[in-house]
């Protein structure tokens, strides 16, 4: 009995002390992968949020790039109408606006200026791409209104050619109304004296070249005022 007893005693010792270590061992794989877990959901969370991140960056670098690219595009092409200006450099003389026009050698000046911060490419009239661009609308005493323009002409040389126009700059045309280079002008026929209401238009069409130079598109026009004509 005694040594029944012993064993018995031995058993629930035994049990009491070695039985419980497999269960302790159990939950610390249990936790341990609990953490595993854990942590692999915290990087997973971390590594989509840093995707996140970077996508918005792109986004934002994509976004940026386009509208420096359509704000480029527009400043070459839709400079604001005000930044140019045009005017018929006639002052007034006794009251009036005199323009002689007695020999190809007179003329009046249109004036061309940039009032902008910028510099203005714009077409030279030399070649066809600034040929065209200047003309005048008149309107005589019986109130018929027509448009003068240049005569089209044979280009032995013809490209492309700008000038640049700086702040503050002005571009100066000689006009004579000469008509075998100005198409209806008001002067064709015998000499003689008329009033007129007159105004010069420049205007320039959007075009490939006008892109890629980064030419000045447009209309704009002088006030319209009474002039004096005499050939």
């Amino acid at each position: 009995m005694t040594r029944g007893n012993h064993n018995m005693a031995g058993n629930r010792s035994f049990a009491a002390h070695v039985w419980p270590k497999p269960l302790e061992r159990t939950m610390s794989l249990s936790q341990q992968s609990n953490r595993r877990i854990m942590f692999l959901r915290v990087t997973s969370a971390n590594r989509v949020r840093t995707l996140l991140k970077g996508l918005s960056i792109l986004l934002i670098v994509l976004a940026l790039g386009v509208t420096a690219v359509m704000n480029s595009t527009a400043s070459a092409q839709e400079v604001n109408h005000s930044d140019l200006s045009a005017t018929i450099a006639v002052p007034l003389h006794d009251g009036s606006r005199m323009i002689d026009l007695y020999s190809p050698d007179n003329h009046f000046h249109v004036i061309l200026s940039n009032h902008s911060d910028t510099v203005l490419h714009l077409w030279r009239e030399w070649c066809s791409w600034g040929h065209y661009n200047l003309s005048f609308e008149i309107t005589d005493e019986q109130g018929k209104t027509w448009i003068v323009s240049k005569q089209d002409k044979n280009w032995t040389k013809n490209f492309p050619d700008f000038l640049e126009l700086s702040p503050a700059e002005s571009l100066v045309f000689d006009v004579n109304f000469n008509p075998k280079i100005w198409k209806d002008s008001p002067i064709s026929g015998a000499s003689g004296s008329k009033k007129v209401v007159m105004r010069a238009i420049y205007r320039v069409e959007a075009s490939d070249e006008s892109k890629k130079a980064g030419v000045w598109t447009g209309e704009i026009a002088s006030p319209a005022q009474e002039y004096v004509l005499n050939w």
